[in-house]
Order: structure tokens, then C-alpha cells, then sequence
């Protein structure tokens, strides 16, 4: 069973797809003569989409992936933009894969909007480690469903 946010994150994705193409766009109607090129000649249009494409970064909505069917728990997650660019490609990208076995502890820490998913794993010299994930734009009841299997997976890992 894996549990992610790919909904939204597709959403976003066609939404800033569109705003990007809403730029040139409105030059390139600015250029018309007439009465069109009079109604795009202040770049309402370009600036309003830069505005928007600028909030959604400082929003840092992030794909979320959680599976833990078989031994081993995968917890993914990528930033929506600068997803795939190489000079910030490790911005926001974090990657966790263990055994089941080793997880200790799980618990969210709320600050204003922001949700963060706080996991405790025994390292292999048996020290306890904190990892971190960021689950702000997971849905509560996806969030609930990955807090229930975690928590499922520490209390049996506490009767052994």
C-alpha cells in the first residue's frame, strides 16, 4: 500500500505549466496593433502569473511517497519546482529507506501551517537518530493513514 500526494502535485504542475506560458503570451499579444495590443500593453496578465508562480515557491509544496508493505519502509519526498534541474536537484529531495525493524518512534510536529513528520530510527551502532519529512500538503486523512501503519509498525516492533 503506498500513500502520496500525487493528485496534488499534478494539479500544480498543469497549474504552473499554464502560468509560465501565460507570460510570453501576454508580450506576444502586446505586439498585436489595435485594440488588442492596447488591452495587453501594461502586462497585467505576465506580472499577475509571475506573482502567482512566486507564491506557489514560497509555498514549497512537496511530493510526498510512503510505502511499507514487504520489510522495508520508503519515505520520499521532491519539491514541485526545481524538481529537475541539475545545480538544485538535492534542494528539498529527501530519500528514507529502512527496515521495519529498526523503527523506534513516530510523532508530527505542527508550527503555523506547516506539518513535519518526525520518525525515530536505531542506526546500525544502536544509537537513536530523528529523520524528518515534510507532510504540510499530505491530506489529513492520508496523513492519519501513514501515522496508523507507522505507529502499527512501532508497537509490534515494541512486543519483539
Amino acid at each position: 500500500m503506498s500513500i502520496n500526494n500525487r493528485e496534488l502535485i499534478t494539479l500544480l504542475r498543469i497549474v504552473l505549466f499554464i502560468l509560465v506560458l501565460l507570460i510570453p503570451l501576454d508580450f506576444a499579444l502586446s505586439l498585436i496593433p489595435g485594440k488588442v495590443g492596447n488591452y495587453f500593453e501594461d502586462h497585467i496578465m505576465a506580472i499577475v502569473s509571475g506573482i502567482l508562480i512566486f507564491i506557489i515557491f514560497l509555498l514549497r509544496i512537496k511530493y510526498f511517497y510512503f510505502e511499507a508493505e514487504y520489510e522495508i519502509i520508503h519515505l520520499r519526498q521532491r519539491p514541485l519546482m526545481f524538481d529537475y534541474m541539475t545545480l538544485l536537484n538535492s534542494y528539498g529531495y529527501s530519500r528514507y529507506e529502512f527496515p521495519k525493524k529498526l523503527l523506534k518512534d513516530v510523532y508530527v510536529e505542527n508550527f503555523l501551517w506547516f506539518k513535519t513528520l518526525v520518525f525515530v530510527v536505531e542506526t546500525s551502532t544502536g544509537k537513536l537518530r530523528e529523520r524528518t519529512i515534510d507532510v504540510t500538503y499530505l491530506s489529513n486523512r492520508k496523513l492519519d493513514e501513514v501515522l496508523r501503519t507507522m505507529r502499527s509498525i512501532v508497537e509490534q516492533n515494541k512486543l519483539k
